[in-house]
């Protein structure tokens, strides 16, 4: 059985819409040098608009996730009247169901749906991408019989979002004038040939640089209350190498006490978060407790 695997994505951004670009490949074809399997970088192919659309609201986009999330459900226990799969083991094997696979653990509903949020949020300009010493290119395809493709014009490269937004409405007018051409759309990210082993790496370094939040400006934040984790009348101060360091639950408490010198968090969530993700892989049982004391936090703006 054949299915689709999502190694990344980059979402272009161009003014208030969105090109959603995924590196994507198929589970059955690979290389033959390197035998890995096969990937590129692809517009995101939407069925039901014939892939004559290249720009995408955040509306239309998060829209479409939540429509095909629940068409998969509905799919899956159609085929299954006599014995309904409950909804929950369909989003949690949503990989299983929909033949959307991710390279990074299983394909959740969640996870699916994440792939347009978190796809717009971390979206990038063509600006951007200049910057990051990446070029941009796109490259229509059409399909032929046996499911031969061939390129129906020569790779374009744009360097501003003007240009970009120009080559789309052209693209846009001669795909509207021409309906009866079945279009496959690649965009490639990349140094002409768009090798995603050259391309990937640079888009890495490049949404790190920008979304890391220690790059973003803080302010500070002062609330009348803090969540800590606190273990048999014992305070988290830090995690060490070996263990940790504590202060005693009755000296944070101290009026006195500036608790700049414990490990706080500003929301019982960010606790949780932390207590599931790196203290419990100690092997030692915390709890989050919530302290009515003032506490200041530094925030992105």
């Amino acid at each position: 059985m054949s299915y689709n695997i999502i190694y990344d994505k980059q979402f272009i951004r161009v003014d208030d819409y969105y090109i959603p670009i995924v590196l994507i490949g198929s589970s059955n074809l690979f290389e033959a040098e390197t035998k890995a399997r096969v990937r590129d970088w692809w517009i995101w192919q939407f069925v039901d608009n014939k892939n004559t659309q290249f720009l995408y609201t955040e509306k239309e986009l998060l829209d479409y996730a939540d429509k095909t999330i629940q068409r998969v459900i509905d799919t899956t226990n159609d085929r299954h009247r006599d014995n309904p799969v409950p909804v929950k083991e369909i989003k949690e094997s949503f990989d299983s169901y929909s033949s959307v696979f991710s390279s990074n653990g299983g394909m959740t509903a969640g996870k699916f749906y994440g792939i347009f949020k978190n796809g717009i949020k971390r979206a990038l300009t063509i600006e951007q991408l200049q910057k990051g010493g990446l070029d941009f290119q796109f490259v229509v395809y059409i399909s032929e019989e046996e499911q031969r493709i061939r390129s129906l014009m020569p790779a374009v490269t744009t360097n501003t979002t003007q240009e970009l937004k120009h080559s789309l409405k052209s693209f846009e007018t001669f795909l509207n004038n021409n309906k009866e051409i079945q279009i496959l759309i690649s965009f490639y990210l990349g140094f002409g040939f768009g090798d995603w082993r050259y391309s990937l790496p640079k888009i890495k370094a490049l949404r790190k640089r920008i979304f890391t939040k220690a790059n973003k400006p803080k302010r500070e934040v002062i609330q009348d209350y803090c969540y800590i984790l606190e273990q048999n009348g014992r305070v988290l101060v830090r995690l060490t190498k070996y263990g940790y360091k504590y202060m005693y639950y009755r000296e944070v408490l101290q009026s006195s006490w500036d608790l700049s010198a414990v490990k706080k968090f500003k929301t019982e969530k960010e606790a949780q978060r932390y207590l599931k993700q790196v203290v419990a892989k100690r092997g030692v049982s915390w709890e989050v407790k919530k302290i009515e004391k003032a506490a200041s936090f530094r925030v992105a703006v």
